[in-house]
């Protein structure tokens, strides 16, 4: 029986590392950041592509790029954590901040962050 109300999910699973640790990280509906799609069209597309598709080629080239990782942190999966196997929340591509020496008018740009104290 076929069933049209039926939808595509991503599980893409992904090995994060830097130079001293590596962790195993699954991502769910947060792979299509990675990809840059939904999960139906990018199907789609490697039925028709024949397997080279634009969206895989994309995928590809974010190894060696940086990504800050949402993820949740709760009691039930710590012992998970500590093997190095995380589910991602949401990911966010890190963007790099280079700054050109020779140039008079470089100012670095931090992000601000605002931190509410509580008084006592």
């Amino acid at each position: 029986m076929h069933n049209d109300n039926t939808k595509c999910k991503y599980v893409v699973k992904i090995i994060v590392e830097d130079e001293t640790n590596s962790a195993r990280v699954t991502l769910f509906n947060a792979a299509e950041t990675l990809i840059g799609c939904k999960a139906q069209k990018f199907i789609a597309d490697i039925k028709e592509g024949n397997n080279q598709s634009s969206f895989f080629q994309k995928f590809v080239l974010n190894i060696g790029k940086i990504y800050k990782f949402l993820v949740k942190l709760d009691e039930n999966s710590k012992d998970e954590r500590a093997q190095g196997k995380i589910i991602a929340q949401e990911i966010q591509i890190q963007e790099d901040i280079t700054i050109n020496i020779d140039d008079d008018d470089a100012i670095l740009k931090l992000p601000k962050k605002k931190i509410n104290v509580e008084k006592e």
